[in-house]
């Protein structure tokens, strides 16, 4: 085989913690074909797992991969500030990253930040093991984008890691895959085009991870969320997004469930001893979940933020709770007043119980007459 060697800087430098030599693309060979050797330093394609690609110029450039091509990592560079960079077409992309926990897909672009722009046929398979990163650095305005014609297939784990901000974005589709995505940052979404529902893994959160869903059909029925670590947050902006998928949260982690938006189709919710909180905003009118009554509330809380009667549920009836999971639900009203006394009416809707709202609706009476007597 041929030494194939990198003629940038940015390869020799830049991605020096990799052990493949970053082949650069220059575009010279007239077409924007990955397969002609031309259009890449040294006339040297590259294509296995011990070399990686990269375009480190300063253009919009839109690489058609038109062949089946297997790379360790593939990374857009330094001076590429303000451009979009495009992998598409037929052929599929495989990173093999053939080391675990390091870089596969990367956007180094610096100053301003670039668009590293997915949207092909994407398959992450570490011959290693273990899983491979996605990463932005240098710049937090860099956006990497798998857009809505790309189709992301993982035969191994994938996970976003923090670097310098920016965004990562899962606008397609989520293939038939046998390895889960990992959140492993703050800064991911899932936006219009996103389809996860034949993924048939499950989206798993580590400490300190955001996942916004603002748009498609995420997940289905027996797949999870699923929270490992504390401080991870599940932002919910997109109407009925999620697709029957359950909330699973172990140990002592805590998670924050930011719903915007209303949904429908939410799976069970299970937690182990860390305090998970529901955070209604003004003007979700439904959030329901499955019946949980199977499945272990352990010694934590579940606490509902801007609680209203009516809008969350369990199941279609009364019995969507035990009164042991009732016990442990904390809810608060718009006005951060503690609501005490709460049921399932015989639709699953979590309500204050008849008293409790007697006397709710007696202290409202209560305190109209005293305004009226001070007026």
């Amino acid at each position: 085989m041929k030494i194939k060697q990198s003629v940038t800087l940015f390869a020799a430098v830049l991605l020096s913690t990799a052990s493949a030599q970053a082949i650069n693309w220059t575009g010279g060979g007239g077409n924007n074909l990955w397969s002609t050797a031309a259009n890449w330093a040294d006339g040297n394609m590259p294509d296995n797992n011990t070399e990686s690609a990269a375009f480190v110029g300063a253009a919009n450039v839109a690489i058609n991969v038109d062949t089946n091509v297997t790379v360790q990592y593939y990374a857009d560079g330094y001076g590429g500030a303000g451009y979009i960079h495009t992998i598409y077409g037929t052929g599929n992309l495989t990173i093999d990253r053939n080391q675990n926990g390091y870089l596969g897909v990367w956007n180094a672009t610096g100053n301003a930040g670039g668009t590293l722009r997915l949207n092909g046929k994407i398959t992450i398979d570490n011959s290693a093991g273990g899983a491979t990163l996605v990463r932005n650095d240098n710049s937090s305005g860099n956006v990497t984008l798998f857009d809505t014609a790309s189709t992301l297939t993982l035969n191994t784990s994938l996970q976003t890691a923090d670097g310098a901000g920016g965004t990562i974005q899962f606008n397609g589709t989520l293939a038939a895959s046998s390895a889960n995505l990992i959140i492993g940052s703050d800064n991911v979404s899932f936006g219009e085009g996103h389809d996860s529902s034949s993924f048939g893994r499950d989206i798993v959160f580590y400490e300190n991870a955001k996942l916004s869903i603002d748009g498609g059909t995420v997940l289905a029925a027996n797949r999870k969320f699923q929270v490992n670590n504390s401080g991870s947050e599940l932002e919910l902006n997109a109407v009925n997004a999620i697709n029957g998928a359950n909330v699973v949260i172990a140990g002592s982690s805590d998670f924050l469930i930011d719903a915007n938006a209303n949904q429908n189709n939410i799976g069970v919710l299970r937690f182990d001893n860390g305090p998970v909180t529901l955070d209604l905003a003004a003007g979700v009118s439904e959030f329901a979940f499955a019946d949980s009554s199977g499945q272990t509330w352990g010694s934590g809380t579940f606490v509902i933020s801007n609680f209203t009667a009516g809008v969350v549920s369990f199941g279609t009836d009364a019995g969507g709770l035990t009164s042991g999971q009732l016990a442990v639900i904390t809810a608060y009203d718009d006005q951060g007043v503690l609501v005490e006394g709460l049921v399932l009416d015989t639709s699953g809707s979590l309500v204050p119980e008849p008293a409790t709202a007697g006397m709710l609706g007696l202290a409202g009476l209560l305190l109209f007459v005293l305004r009226r007597l001070r007026g």
